[in-house]
């Protein structure tokens, strides 16, 4: 016979942790139960649609793996709905982001104010003028258009759908509805 590695209970997770770790926010429902082939369908399923958020695990026998690699966290006991446990290896994505400080924020946001305001400076008044005009004749031509579609509208009025009433056939001696 074979021995048996015995891990501890403390180092198996659940399948929906697992789908967490992985990308996935899968919550339990009481009338589905999830397995591993399952787990992977919508994980690869997900993985096409997003790309970048979801990773996708790969199955490890049992005979290759140690226990310190399960208590280090490189690799996952994962037990499904069925209480069938199955190890994993997850490749961690670390994204390394850089630290801004305060002062930095406020320099770039000084930057880009100044920016728009400058922008708003070069224009001169006459095509400040020509653009409010324009701006204004525009909304005055939209105004005129949904006052002449609403004139039609009263004038041609849409028939109105009522609702027809079903009938009920009888239910026959049986007692069973056709």
């Amino acid at each position: 016979m074979k021995k048996k590695k015995s891990f501890g209970q403390g180092t198996i997770i659940s399948i929906y942790r697992f789908m967490e770790y992985c990308g996935l926010n899968c919550p339990k429902k009481e009338n589905v139960l999830v397995s591993h082939k399952i787990m992977m369908r919508k994980l690869e399923l997900r993985k096409g649609q997003f790309p970048e958020k979801i990773q996708v695990p790969k199955h490890i026998p049992f005979s290759k793996i140690k226990k310190e690699e399960v208590f280090n966290g490189t690799l996952f006991l994962v037990k499904d709905d069925y209480n069938q446990v199955l190890p994993y290896f997850l490749v961690r994505k670390f994204h390394y982001t850089e630290h801004i400080s305060d002062e930095e924020l406020a320099k770039k946001r000084e930057d880009t104010l100044k920016n728009i305001q400058i922008n708003s400076e070069e224009m001169s008044e006459g095509y400040k003028k020509y653009l409010y005009r324009k701006n204004f004749k525009e909304l005055e031509e939209a105004k005129l258009a949904i006052l002449k579609m609403l004139k039609e509208q009263r004038e041609n009025p849409e028939p109105e759908v009522t609702v027809k009433i079903t009938r009920y056939k009888r239910v026959n001696n049986r007692k069973y509805a056709y």
